[in-house]
């Protein structure tokens, strides 16, 4: 009696990467519609979480989620759709190319596509046709279409100073002062009417504020 054989990658959680240069995410839609864009953000970004989902063993077929929302696209985009939607999650076949991944939506030759950086553009996730470019031993095979599935790492952090970064804006968080304003420009207006609590709430500061530190102290 012969075992199957294991899938690659087995279901789970992984930290997906662009074979080119960093993890992927997604980007929080600002015009109220319920798709995010699955981009490949900037250098100090943290990585997200996409959970992957084996549901036909037999040809590698997948369903990739992130943040609880479905990845899907529009022929041309790769977007993260709520579930709230009610529209069928897309299914991707998974491949290994060496120590690497091609994902191709099911029932076609596209493939999700890092397009590198241009000057000015968002970097978003596309679906293109196979595209020949060679990488060192990865010949033939363009790198803007082959990613690396990663095992998150669960590790505690040392004591010391750290910037807090909010999951849903990407943005540091910091303290509100409501006593008043601090000499330098305040990174956000205080509450009003004006709070007379001794205690500074923690907040997502406004885009291009100075992230604060905070002090963690590790005990046994």
């Amino acid at each position: 009696m012969t075992s199957k054989p294991h899938p690659d990658p087995p279901s789970g959680d992984y930290v997906i990467y662009s074979l080119i240069d960093g993890p992927l995410g997604v980007a929080p839609s600002t015009q109220g519609v319920v798709r995010d864009s699955v981009i490949v953000p900037t250098p100090d970004f943290y990585p997200q979480k996409f959970h992957v989902e084996l549901v036909r063993g037999s040809d590698n077929v997948y369903e990739i989620t992130v943040d609880g929302k479905n990845t899907v696209d529009d022929r041309s985009i790769v977007y993260a759709r709520s579930k709230l939607s009610n529209e069928p999650a897309q299914k991707w076949v998974i491949t290994k190319y060496q120590q690497a991944y091609r994902i191709v939506k099911l029932n076609t030759s596209l493939l999700w596509t890092d397009p590198g950086r241009v000057a000015g553009d968002v970097r978003q996730i596309r679906l293109h046709s196979p595209a020949n470019t060679s990488l060192g031993s990865l010949s033939n095979v363009s790198p803007g279409q082959l990613f690396k599935f990663e095992v998150p790492r669960e590790q505690k952090l040392p004591s010391g100073n750290y910037r807090i970064y909010s999951l849903v804006s990407n943005q540091p968080l910091g303290i509100q002062s409501i006593l008043g304003y601090r000499p330098d420009v305040p990174v956000v207006e205080p509450a009003q009417p004006r709070i007379t609590s001794r205690a500074d709430p923690v907040v997502v500061p406004v885009p291009g504020a100075v992230s604060q530190t905070v002090g963690f102290m590790l005990r046994d």
